[in-house]
């Protein structure tokens, strides 16, 4: 699971970080449409070189250092994504 926070795109990301495995990323890839479903957005590909895969979605977002109620905002969301994705891997990773 990779998370992440950009400044500057102003969004959040978190997703499904598969290296070395085309064959999981895949079978993955096969459910898409069910786990685009189960998250309540849409899935974001990412195909880094020849061997690196992720599945990622994003929630626009502006961040600002001096609102420390939009830092707790931004980490809640990215903490219930990267369990939603947990369970994304447990229910169609097999």
């Amino acid at each position: 699971i990779c998370l992440s926070v950009s400044r500057q795109k102003r969004r959040l990301t978190a997703g499904l970080y598969v290296s070395n495995n085309i064959q999981f990323y895949n079978h993955l890839i096969e459910y898409k449409t069910n786990i685009e479903q189960d998250l309540g957005r849409e899935l974001e590909l990412s195909e880094e070189g020849k061997k690196d895969r992720r599945l990622l979605i994003t929630r626009a977002f502006d961040i600002d250092n001096s609102d420390k109620e939009n830092w707790v905002t931004a980490f809640e969301w990215l903490y219930d994504q990267s369990i939603k994705l947990r369970e994304i891997v447990n229910k169609y990773g097999k």
